[in-house]
């Protein structure tokens, strides 16, 4: 999550410190970042070792030109398919509230969240709820009709630079809000939200784990193909999927 420079410079010593002559047999970075920061730095800090990434955004691994050391399992949000979902078990909605938050991986979100809810402007109304301080969001959030559903993307910072966590922000609110709150993660189910086309970080992280098993049994990395999901199944907060 952080960019700062001087950060990245001293984790990347840390890292040549905490593992000069003891290197891994086996890297499994999760998430987008973490994988960058491998593309960027692995073949310095960690040459040659194999690499079994989780849940990477499929745009992301697209453009980049991965490494034969290296594969893995994409995931990619499905913003528009969420929020059809939503409308579908609302058919009196008459608006969306999108959360996001302030910091660059929110922001990126964000953009992707305008570009995939232009198609619902003119069925219903879009209220974004952006970068808010904790207490304001709570607030916000109650003040929200019944006809309007929430839409959780990602709120990993407020616009004052506090850290926010998603499992604790989507746990409060289901407190206080007036109608069911969706999100982008099977990981939320149990802590707010109700279900929407979801990540499946827990498939994900076993397969990933499969992956890294038929490595460190010998198996080539260069010889697993990258999964690229292509659709998230619609769960509920029952972790019912469709047949």
């Amino acid at each position: 999550r952080f960019s700062d420079p001087g950060y990245i410079a001293g984790l990347l010593e840390v890292y040549r410190r905490k593992y000069v002559g003891n290197s891994p047999d086996l890297i499994i970075p999760t998430y987008t970042p973490a994988l960058e920061f491998l593309l960027d730095h692995g073949r310095d800090l960690f040459p040659g070792v194999p690499v079994v990434f989780c849940d990477a955004d499929s745009r992301f691994v697209n453009a980049r030109a991965i490494p034969r050391n290296v594969t893995g399992i994409t995931s990619s949000p499905d913003i528009a398919g969420t929020a059809g979902l939503a409308l579908r078990l609302h058919p009196d909605a008459q608006g969306i509230a999108v959360i996001v938050g302030s910091h660059a991986l929110d922001r990126l979100f964000e953009r992707r969240a305008r570009r995939d809810l232009q198609p619902f402007e003119d069925r219903v109304a879009l209220t974004w709820l952006r970068g808010m301080p904790f207490e304001e969001l709570l607030a916000a959030v109650q003040r929200l009709p019944r006809d309007t559903p929430i839409l959780y993307v990602l709120e990993l910072e407020d616009r004052a630079g506090e850290s926010l966590f998603p499992f604790y922000t989507t746990s409060r609110l289901e407190g206080v809000a007036n109608a069911p709150i969706y999100g982008l993660w099977d990981t939320l189910i149990g802590h707010g939200i109700m279900g929407g086309r979801l990540i499946t970080i827990e498939d994900d992280g076993f397969q990933a784990a499969q992956m890294g098993v038929r490595i460190l049994r010998g198996e080539n990395p260069a010889t697993i193909p990258i999964v690229f999901r292509k659709t998230n199944p619609a769960i509920d907060s029952g972790r019912h999927r469709p047949p």
